[in-house]
């Protein structure tokens, strides 16, 4: 609050009621001058960011002004009183700045910028952020402090932008509200509870700001920790998730967990305990239901500081920068975690295509710090999604130090020529074409990789976590990779959506399973049937060999990694068992005359039926497997053909174009070939 003066006169002081720290444009304000002497009346004005008077009311001493938000325009605004006398003549002045709850919506504009800080006074802000505007950039900025400069700047003209809250938020596992502890356990539910209302009281005064995304925990956490750290209330939480994903039965927990523990007493077991029982006990549940409440625990942790945050501003928006990838074993599932959020800055596609089956706003991060953000590795994977804008990193990159626009390679506005004439827009506008081709992306899969010894374990608390491929991770990330290079418009399955028709529903033609190995016995069945009535399905290793809660399907692995007594109900369709634990290790398949580095090949077949294989790898043994099932078929690769597509590797662009073209034929010869292309 400033009050003002004339040079040598009174200032004019006033009173606003409702006085509030924000308002809706939808409200009223009455604004009460106390007038000096000699003054009769006021004019009281309502004025936005950038100057313009947006309501006026001419009252007489002792009366109060009643003025409207509605044509406010920008969230800063100013209440000015011009105290006069009988003649007209100015006696005093005085303002207010206030705030209005104005967001400036993100599907606006065709590029962002992600700013760094720059240090300058609160006009040449303004002036920086407006030059950005100009150009069809507006600001995105990070903010360490609601207090921070740029907020008024950008208030004035209507910039959007974004507080950052990294560190202070207690539930989502960051750090304490001084910055300077370590994370908080993300599996001790009396922290995690007492850190709620701390979020709650930092929500309520973030809702009185024009936070545009507001970034809840860390954008890029560590892993969870993965052993039994728990305090006894998580053990409790834990029981009641339990309960609800064996649906309130000890029936159902003890065909999975074993006989013995019920949901009153199951408890989860370490690492090492879970691992040295699996030969005696044929399942892994009690450390892998563990491993996905706490993912799930994790991934929904900014719901209920989206939860706070509305219950101050309705129209407040939640998001997070930096989705990392879309693996889970770093501790994040993204159909939970996309659920709780209403935008998410992203890198990868395949983050994309599941928060596309959400209604999750994407944008994708762009430019760097090339003047070009079209002319950049991987961008023009990450374009044509339907986000509704891209952004543009570093502002500063682009400018010289005194806000003039550099000469040589570096023009900001040769940079954004392609979003003004309508490039960006394009994209921005665009739906993503679909070819019937769909990838599971299975979070249960994820732990049981992870405890079998195909995926990264993440970070154990005590330390120790077992150093082992991370075949799991690659195969999800290198699939859309793979796919999008030769033009294949796939879209993201989830298991649950699977049980309940959605491959008949959407018309699926082609069903992918990257290192799926954690599947329900519903998930199977409706895979059978969709295949049997014409579908199309192509896994890579151990598809299903596992339930989603962790059983082997079998009656254990024999010393070759074979697996014995298998009950996967994937095998009629595949026509043959798939191993239960092949081997990883360098290796070659050959597939039509080209010559393949893998890192694991099935060598652990049990019986083969009626599939017939296309390739083979050392030693003669068979992979790239075919099966007629209905009016369907099923493709065992038997190799780890989706995570060793070395998409990001110039020295591998034999393999890759060779990879490329055996895969391409394949969906050719099943209807799954893309409709569109890229020029390299």
């Amino acid at each position: 609050t400033i009050n003002t003066g004339l040079p040598g006169s009174p200032a004019v002081a006033l009173t606003v009621s409702p006085s509030l720290p924000a308002y809706d444009r939808a409200q009223s304000i009455q604004v009460t001058p106390t007038l000096p002497a000699g003054a009769t009346h006021a004019l009281v004005d309502l004025v936005d960011g950038r100057g313009r008077i947006c309501a006026r009311a001419d009252v007489n001493r002792g009366v109060s002004a009643t003025l409207g938000l509605a044509n406010v325009n920008t969230p800063l605004a100013e209440i000015r009183v011009h105290a006069l006398n009988a003649s007209g003549q100015l006696l005093a002045q005085g303002f207010l700045q206030t705030r209005l709850k104005i967001r400036t919506g993100f599907d606006t504009w065709a590029a962002h910028f992600w700013n760094t800080p720059v240090s300058l006074p609160h006009w040449l802000q303004v002036r920086r952020l407006d030059a950005n505007l100009s150009l069809g950039a507006p600001a995105y900025m990070l903010l360490g402090d609601a207090s921070d400069e740029l907020i008024p700047a950008a208030d004035r003209i209507s910039c959007p932008y974004v507080v950052q809250s990294s560190g202070w938020l207690y539930c989502s596992g960051g750090q304490t509200s001084s910055g300077n502890q370590g994370p908080i356990s993300l599996v001790n539910t009396q922290q995690t509870r007492s850190g709620q209302a701390v979020d709650r009281t930092l929500a309520a005064s973030f809702a009185n700001l024009n936070v545009l995304y507001y970034r809840a925990a860390d954008d890029e956490p560590d892993s969870p920790a993965t052993d039994v750290c728990f305090a006894p209330q998580t053990l409790d939480w834990f029981r009641t998730w339990l309960a609800s994903a064996y649906a309130h039965s000890d029936a159902l927990l003890q065909a999975q967990w074993g006989t013995g523990p019920t949901l009153a007493t199951a408890t989860p077991v370490p690492y090492s305990t879970a691992a040295a029982q699996f030969a005696a006990t044929q399942t892994y549940a009690p450390w892998v239901d563990h491993r996905r409440f706490m993912m799930t625990l994790f991934s929904e942790a900014p719901s209920w500081a989206r939860t706070a945050l509305r219950q101050e501003d309705p129209f407040a928006m939640i998001g997070t920068s930096g989705d990392n990838i879309g693996a889970m074993a770093t501790g994040r599932d993204w159909w939970v975690r996309g659920r709780s959020l209403d935008m998410i800055g992203r890198y990868f596609s395949s983050t994309a295509l599941i928060l596309a089956e959400l209604d999750t706003t994407t944008i994708p991060w762009t430019g760097y710090d090339d003047p070009d953000p079209i002319i950049r590795f991987r961008t023009a994977n990450s374009l044509g999604w339907g986000d509704p804008a891209l952004a543009l990193f570093v502002e500063s990159t682009f400018l010289n130090p005194d806000l003039s626009l550099p000469e040589v390679g570096r023009d900001l506005a040769a940079a954004l020529l392609p979003m003004r004439r309508g490039l960006a827009k394009l994209f921005s506008q665009s739906t993503p074409a679909r070819d019937g081709v769909f990838v599971m992306m299975s979070p249960d899969s994820s732990p049981v990789l992870a405890i079998h010894g195909y995926e990264n374990l993440g970070v154990f608390a005590g330390g120790g976590a077992p150093a082992q491929t991370d075949l799991g991770t690659a195969a999800r990330e290198s699939i859309h990779l793979l796919l999008n290079t030769m033009g294949v418009a796939w879209r993201a399955a989830n298991p649950v959506h699977v049980e309940a028709g959605e491959l008949e529903r959407a018309d699926a033609k082609v069903l992918i399973l990257p290192m799926c190995t954690a599947l329900s016995d519903a998930a199977c069945e409706s895979i059978r049937r969709w295949v049997s009535g014409g579908g199309h399905v192509i896994a890579d290793l151990l598809p299903a060999t596992f339930t989603d809660h962790g059983r082997l399907r079998g009656t254990g692995i024999d010393a070759n990694g074979s697996l014995a007594g298998s009950t996967n109900p994937l095998d009629q369709i595949l026509g043959l068992t798939p191993g239960g634990k092949p081997p990883v290790g360098q290796t070659t398949i050959t597939l039509g005359g080209a010559t393949l580095n893998v890192s694991s090949v099935d060598t652990a077949l049990g019986t083969v039926n009626t599939a017939i294989p296309g390739g083979s790898a050392a030693g003669g043994k068979p992979v790239w497997f075919s099966n007629n099932y209905g009016l369907g078929t099923a493709h065992y690769l038997a190799c780890s053909f989706f995570g060793d597509f070395p998409w990001g590797d110039p020295a591998q662009s034999v393999q890759r174009h060779a990879m490329e073209e055996q895969f391409a034929a394949l969906l050719a010869g099943i209807g799954g070939q893309g409709g569109s292309g890229l020029v390299d």
